[in-house]
């Protein structure tokens, strides 16, 4: 237990030399500059990983909004498309209904014909046979001259 007192002479000679004060002064000023500069590293090399990270969540987000216009660009395109396939079906439907009311009126148009031609017909063989009968009678009344 000798050493100790001795120890603490020592130390209480040295703490009363300026020289060691300052020297423990500047060594500690050293320490804190030194921390503090392995701090700043740190936070340095911390925040420029959350950079990097916060730059690719931005690009991911512009790349998908890229990919987002580009849909809506093709969507809008598919949309246009179908509009227009729309008009030429409904076009062709138009020309499919006059096409069916031409249709109709020249049925129309034939039944009349038909009807007429059945009533000529009729007349016709109306007189024919009245001719007949009357060539009959004349070739009776011939043969008996």
């Amino acid at each position: 237990m000798s050493y100790l007192p001795q120890l603490k002479e020592e130390v209480g000679t040295l703490a009363k030399n300026p020289k060691v004060r300052i020297a423990i002064a500047v060594i500690l000023v050293c320490l804190v500059f030194a921390s503090g500069w392995l701090l700043c590293r740190y936070y340095d090399h911390t925040a420029a990983a959350d950079g990097a990270d916060v730059t690719r969540t931005v690009q991911s987000v512009k790349d998908d909004n890229q990919r987002a216009r580009d849909s809506i660009g093709t969507a809008s395109e598919q949309i246009r498309q179908a509009g227009q396939q729309l008009d030429n079906v409904t076009d062709s439907i138009d020309a499919g209904q006059r096409t069916v009311d031409e249709n109709k009126a020249i049925i129309d148009d034939s039944r009349q014909l038909i009807e007429s031609s059945k009533r000529s017909l009729k007349t016709a063989e109306s007189i024919l046979r009245d001719i007949d009968r009357a060539n009959q009678i004349r070739g009776t009344q011939t043969s008996r001259d």
